[in-house]
């Protein structure tokens, strides 16, 4: 098994998607907000690459849904909710169909169209993603997010995570306590403690929170638990 990480979407290449699994981080916030709605019995998370196409295709959708998304880390006019995990209790998603775009995350999500299986994590469930990825037995690209079109620590922390549980390493890379530190001194985590979600760092956090494994299927993609 081969395990690259990609840094930007940008740098993706047919070689990093081809036969392979890709296991798409946004660990501030997007896949931590997609791993908290599924492991919180959301039906599903439907994604997509721009505000518009979200709204439009909730707006023709039936059933029980919240639209959801985040424009400069912020709820946009007229969303159900932004892009927080802490806003994913089982009382608001449970049940629910989640259509989502946000700045950074779902792009990501769509970039990686063309690989043989994707997932989407956060440091919330690196080890049960990295787990089942490995039983797979397929080649892997771990592929970073980005911020705005920049390296984003954070991501490549979640990356290295999910490698460790491929590897089947015991030894944690952080304490809780060293994660939060060093969430809170990237890009990202400054530009969500601006905006007043300090707790949405706390919640990203935590490591291995979930036992839930988060796989992006169809066109356009749809994340529901891994069965």
């Amino acid at each position: 098994m081969e395990i690259s990480i990609v840094k930007l979407p940008k740098d993706l290449r047919p070689e990093h998607l081809n036969d392979r699994v890709v296991v798409v981080f946004d660990v501030l916030r997007a896949t931590t907000t997609m791993a908290t709605a599924i492991a919180s019995r959301a039906k599903e998370v439907r994604v997509f690459g721009s505000l518009d196409a979200a709204k439009n295709a909730a707006s023709e959708f039936s059933g029980e849904k919240i639209l959801a998304g985040e424009k400069e880390c912020l709820p946009p006019a007229g969303f159900d909710l932004g892009n927080s995990p802490c806003d994913c209790a089982a009382e608001r998603v449970s049940g629910k169909t989640i259509f989502l775009s946000t700045t950074n995350g779902t792009k990501a999500i769509v970039a990686a169209k063309g690989a043989a299986r994707i997932f989407a994590a956060g440091l919330v469930n690196a080890r049960a993603t990295g787990l089942a990825v490995r039983k797979l037995g397929m080649d892997v690209t771990l592929l970073c997010s980005g911020t705005e079109g920049e390296f984003s620590p954070e991501d490549n922390l979640g990356a290295e995570m999910v490698r460790h549980a491929i590897e089947d390493s015991k030894e944690p890379l952080l304490s809780h306590d060293e994660t939060m530190k060093f969430l809170h001194k990237t890009q990202g985590g400054q530009n969500i403690v601006r905006a007043g979600l300090k707790r949405d760092i706390e919640f990203a956090a935590r490591m291995d929170q979930f036992d839930v494994v988060v796989e992006v299927t169809g066109d356009p993609p749809i994340a529901r638990r891994m069965q």
